[in-house]
Formats: C-alpha cells, structure tokens, sequence
C-alpha cells in the first residue's frame, strides 16, 4: 500500500486531502481536516477533523500519538467523544487508533496485537 508524506503542522484551517493513505508528521490543529481515501496516521496530535476510509471503510484506521479529535469519522461512521466535564484529569498521553468495530468506530491504545490485526 502506498502513503503520502506531510510534513509540518496543520493549521490555519487548512484541508489536507489525499486519495492514498496518509502521514502526517506533525499535529492537525483544531478547525483544519484531513480526509483520506485510506488510512490516516499522525506523528503528532489530532486535535481537529480527520476523515478516512472513503474507499474502505471496513479495512481503514486512524492513527495518533495524542487522539483528541473535534471529529472523526471513518467510511459513514462517526467517533462520539464522550462528554468532557469542565473539570478534566488529564490521563497518561497514549497513542491511540480509531478503526471500524461491530459497525461503529472504536478507541483503543495502540499496541502490537493491535498493529497486526491492522
């Protein structure tokens, strides 16, 4: 499977759009979107939009070393946050990985067993 490169933070509301799976080396800020037709991998933060899967939904995942996302959605099905209290402990940062899940998209901490799977 071939992948795009980007390399830098994004920002400014900007739209980062590929037919391919993509990395990001750097954080997703919020209010800016990624949208693959594949998979999604960030080397940094998403605290914004990440959209994958637009080809295979079944098989597509997003990846981040901090997974904050204002909204994420892979194929036609959306992540649902819970909802933060005002007053939040702020966990351990984990990488974490979004994937399709008895039809709906799923959280877990990224580890080998997952990456496999994968």
């Amino acid at each position: 499977e071939y992948a795009r490169f980007y390399k830098g933070t994004v920002k400014d509301n900007d739209i980062l759009e590929m037919d391919d799976s993509i990395i990001v080396l750097g954080d997703v800020n919020p209010g800016c979107i990624v949208t693959s037709g594949k998979n999604i991998i960030i080397l940094g933060g998403l605290y914004g939009e990440a959209h994958a899967g637009r080809q295979d939904a079944e098989n597509a995942y997003v990846i981040a070393l901090e997974m904050e996302p204002e909204s994420l959605c892979i194929g036609n099905f959306k992540y649902r946050a819970a909802k933060k209290g005002k007053w939040r402990i702020h966990q351990k940062i984990q990488p974490k990985v979004a994937f399709i899940k008895d039809e709906q998209v799923v959280l877990e901490p990224l580890t080998k067993e997952i990456l496999e799977e994968l």
